[in-house]
This record gives C-alpha cells, sequence and structure tokens, in this order.
C-alpha cells in the first residue's frame, strides 16, 4: 500500500487552485488579426490554370471595370472557383464543358487559347450571348456555359465588397451592407 500510494504521487501545482505565473512583457504579444483573403495563399480549388486563365479573361470582357469595379477586381474568377469546387457534379460539368468548348473554338477560329485573345477575336465567340433570352434552356453547351458564366460573375461582382464599396473606396448609399464577406 505504502509502495502504490508513493508510486501516485500528485504532481505539484496540476490540481492547485493558484493562477500560473504572469507572463513578462515579452511573451505577451498583441494578435495580430488579418482577414483571409489578405494572408491566405490563394490556391486553385476547382479549375485548372488553364481554365482559370479564360475565366479570368472572360470576366474581363463581360464584366468589365466602369465607374464601379470589374469581375477581376471584385476577385469573381476566385469566387466562382471556390463556389464551384462546393457545386454539385452538373453545375460543375456546365463550367468545365464550356471553358474546354470555348478553348476549343479559340484554336480552331484562332490558333490561340481563349485567355490569349485580343477583344476583336473574342466578340464572334460571344455570338450565343446576344440570342434573345428564351424560357427554353440553351440549345448547346457553349450557349449553357455563356449565360450561366455571364450570371455569375455579375452576381459575384454585385456582392462584394470591391463592388460597394466603389472606386474611391466610400459605400455606395443603396447598398451599404450588402456585400458578403468572402468564405473563411
Amino acid at each position: 500500500m505504502a509502495a502504490l500510494a508513493a508510486a501516485v504521487r500528485p504532481v505539484p501545482g496540476l490540481f492547485s487552485q493558484q493562477s500560473p505565473a504572469p507572463a513578462s512583457a515579452e511573451e505577451i504579444r498583441t494578435p495580430v488579426v488579418n482577414l483571409p483573403e489578405e494572408v491566405a495563399e490563394p490556391g486553385l480549388r476547382f479549375f485548372s490554370a488553364q481554365e482559370m486563365a479564360a475565366l479570368r479573361r472572360l470576366a474581363d470582357v463581360l464584366v468589365p471595370p466602369t465607374a464601379t469595379p470589374g469581375a477581376l477586381e471584385a476577385g469573381a474568377p476566385e469566387f466562382l472557383d471556390f463556389y464551384l469546387s462546393q457545386s454539385p457534379s452538373p453545375r460543375q460539368d456546365v463550367y468545365r464543358e464550356g471553358l474546354e468548348r470555348l478553348g476549343a473554338e479559340a484554336r480552331r477560329q484562332f490558333g490561340k487559347g481563349f485567355a490569349e485573345l485580343g477583344i476583336t477575336q473574342i466578340e464572334p465567340l460571344l455570338a450565343p450571348l446576344r440570342v434573345p433570352w428564351s424560357a427554353r434552356p440553351a440549345g448547346d453547351r457553349l450557349s449553357s456555359f455563356l449565360r450561366a458564366a455571364k450570371d455569375d460573375l455579375l452576381r459575384a461582382t454585385w456582392n462584394s465588397r470591391e463592388w460597394a464599396l466603389g472606386r474611391r473606396g466610400r459605400p455606395r448609399r443603396s447598398l451599404v451592407g450588402s456585400y458578403w464577406y468572402r468564405v473563411e
């Protein structure tokens, strides 16, 4: 019994009611709080590098900067990369097949990838967007993709902090608080 009591001796200070000694000034540091998008390494979650380059070019053409930031300044392509990584397969397929078809058309007509085309070369590739809207789904995958991408890029841009604040960092009167913070 004495050997057992000696073996199970309590560790000093383990169950004591005393507070630990105060930390020195070197040990106390004020935490620096940063927004995740400012410190995190951006990485592609859904798109390949080539697909992201094409989507960024498409975003620049469909939602260019005007008096308010465009899709690139708002980070819309990067948001869509995250969003699509969490989306169901049919939605992912629309983007994968659409970007593949857009790239194939660019190479067939101009011998370059979509991301490398100038605006005059891109214009004929976006012809499906000029077809009047119909309640019926678009007949081909490229049309479906272009309509979905345009809608998604506009929504992601309009719901961004950058768009809500505008170019000068002042909130837009009717849109104060209307944007979402980026997902952490």
